[in-house]
């Protein structure tokens, strides 16, 4: 029996809630195999780590089904059909083409074709029900840090953020390996060196980043910069004050150390000055 052309599709995406999900690899096998077991050739193949919620963001995709719409490929291949689409405009085209007998999905539990349009419609309606839900789930998780006063960032050097709490209340401990170097970043600064001079101080004592590196003198005005690290803390434009980490240092401290490096700026230097009430604080 001659083999029929179909296309296969593989995706991987960072925003999937199930850290279960197989990988690109595990998923070509799955469709190597269903391609063997249905007679297929399998013809041309994409995979994508990207996220399936928005439509016109996969180009892989994109080609999948302009070609599919030429009629002469009729099959698709994939593990499971949320691989697919986890939006209506993107499984739009899908579902006219299963509607009208001119496409088939193979999936690893299931073959769908025109007699099965209402089952795969539900599917990718729950797939985008999926992602709603979890867009939705993370906003509240995003409320729920803020008015509990924890930071929803990464946190910074002489800090971590705690794995092992409960999602919306995992709090930014004391990087104990690192703390007592960093406030030596302060002391130093306070004590009247400059940031360059106090960066290579640090590092010659061994001071690093997560990376392994030295801190490098970006990272250090960033760092002295960062209203962390007086109880502080940016997100999305706005200076929160209620952060219920370990401070650091002062708020004093820290407006100090701005007037010394503001003060120490060239004739003409464009330098930003940023104190607690310059921004929009929300307490």
């Amino acid at each position: 029996m001659e083999k029929q052309s179909a296309f296969a599709y593989y995706r991987k995406s960072t925003d999937d809630n199930d850290r279960q999900l197989l990988s690109l690899e595990s998923q070509r096998q799955i469709v190597l195999e269903l391609a063997k077991k249905n007679n297929l050739e399998i013809v041309k193949e994409w995979e994508e780590s990207k996220s399936a919620k928005k439509s016109g963001v996969r180009p892989g995709f994109t080609e999948m089904v302009r070609l599919l719409k030429k009629g002469d490929v009729k099959n698709v291949l994939c593990w499971k059909p949320n691989r697919l689409s986890r939006n209506f405009t993107d499984s739009g085209p899908l579902l006219d083409l299963i509607d009208s007998g001119e496409l088939k999905i193979y999936c690893l539990k299931k073959t769908y074709d025109r007699e099965d349009f209402e089952t795969l419609a539900d599917i990718f309606r729950n797939s985008k029900k999926f992602s709603m839900d979890l867009s939705d789930d993370v906003k509240v998780g995003l409320n729920r840090k803020l008015e509990n006063g924890i930071p929803p960032i990464f946190a910074p050097l002489g800090y971590y953020n705690k794995k092992e709490m409960l999602k919306g209340l995992k709090e930014i401990g004391e990087d104990k390996s690192r703390w007592s170097l960093v406030r030596e970043i302060w002391d130093l600064v306070l004590a009247g060196n400059t940031v360059e001079k106090t960066l290579a101080m640090v590092n010659a004592k061994g001071l690093t980043t997560r990376g392994g590196r030295p801190l490098s003198k970006t990272q250090a005005y960033k760092l002295v910069r960062n209203p962390f690290y007086y109880g502080g803390y940016r997100y999305r434009g706005e200076v929160h004050a209620n952060g219920k980490h370990q401070k650091m240092v002062t708020y004093a401290e820290w407006v100090r150390v701005q007037d010394l490096i503001n003060s120490r700026a060239r004739t003409g230097e464009k330098v930003r000055r940023e104190y607690f009430f310059s921004g929009i604080i929300r307490c």
